[in-house]
């Protein structure tokens, strides 16, 4: 059967938490490297995701839903195994591992995706510049009170963004502050065209 005939089984995992632009481009990649390519993608648990990487945003069931509306994707594994092992490649008929090409370690393995490469059973992604979750996490927290503001004025509560009424009412009054020039600006005035005498007013 010519590779335009067969039907690939790829298999590319992840966390995707807080799925980005970045993970769509890995799922596009993947589904693209044969003409016909039945994409499985596996999504690691919240305990493992915990222990290896640290703390998560979204839930798996908020990550595994999220995925089911993305057109790459024809079957997802929930929870999926944190490194794949020989036993779960060939349960899941996968020809082919698909993923960037860093290393990823894990406890005292150099990386997980050793013994694919090894084995001409890995197929490599290309990054995306520039976007990662910890990239978007990053410029919240670097600007923390503009967020905790916007979500006061929304009516969310103190207590549900775990800061105490003090430090509510601080970031209030400082952004309310940072207002206080706008209140004293003049306004532009627009001249008026006087058509008798083709002069502005």
């Amino acid at each position: 059967m010519s590779d335009e005939e067969r039907i690939y089984r790829i298999y590319s995992d992840g966390v995707f938490d807080i799925l980005h632009f970045g993970h769509m481009q890995q799922l596009e990649q993947a589904k693209k490297k044969f003409p016909k390519v039945h994409l499985i993608v596996g999504v690691m648990s919240n305990e493992d995701t915990t222990k290896y990487k640290g703390k998560i945003v979204q839930s798996l069931e908020e990550r595994t839903e999220t995925l089911r509306h993305i057109k790459w994707v024809d079957e997802i594994i929930s929870p999926a195994p944190w490194v794949i092992t020989r036993e779960f490649f060939e349960e899941h008929k996968i020809d082919y591992v698909c993923h960037d090409a860093a290393p990823y370690r894990t406890g005292d393995m150099e990386d997980v995706y050793k013994w694919l490469k090894d084995e001409g059973k890995f197929l490599e992604t290309q990054r995306a510049l520039g976007i990662s979750t910890t990239d978007i996490i990053t410029k919240i927290l670097y600007d923390y009170n503009d967020y905790i503001y916007r979500s006061l004025v929304r009516g969310v509560t103190p207590e549900d963004l775990n800061i105490s009424q003090t430090t509510a009412t601080k970031i209030h009054f400082e952004k309310k502050l940072e207002q206080l020039p706008l209140l004293f600006e003049r306004p532009k005035c627009h001249k008026k065209w006087n058509w008798m005498t083709n002069s502005s007013l």
